[in-house]
């Protein structure tokens, strides 16, 4: 996600009709990770395609890869809003359906039969 131009709600509900489109069965939202090999292709495009949004980018990135906390919290919620406004399970439930999941399989340490 694209923080200025994929990040509003228009842009995220673009995204959640278009995964429901495609039968996704979830929906997960993270902003845009600026490595310093993706900022070295990335920075020339946005300096020269949305010159307004260079200051909002140093801001809200600095020298990181990632965004500040601040920001991710509050896409995150936006995300989590949608998640189930549209109907996919919400990033939390995942994570808890993901746990359950796990125990329930058998351990891959756990020792076969050999006979």
């Amino acid at each position: 996600i694209l923080p200025g131009l994929t990040d509003d709600r228009r842009g995220l509900e673009a995204m959640m009709r278009s995964a429901k489109a495609a039968n996704a069965r979830y929906v997960i939202g993270i902003p845009l990770r600026l490595d310093p090999v993706s900022r070295r292709r990335f920075w020339p495009t946005l300096q020269q395609e949305f010159p307004h949004l260079v200051e909002r980018y140093r801001r809200c990135y600095g020298p990181r890869s990632y965004a500040k906390r601040a920001y991710i919290s509050a896409l995150i919620h936006r995300v989590r809003q949608l998640q189930q406004q549209y109907g996919f399970p919400v990033q939390a439930d995942r994570r808890q359906r993901r746990k359950s999941a796990a125990t329930q399989r058998p351990s891959a340490c756990e020792q076969m039969a050999l006979l």
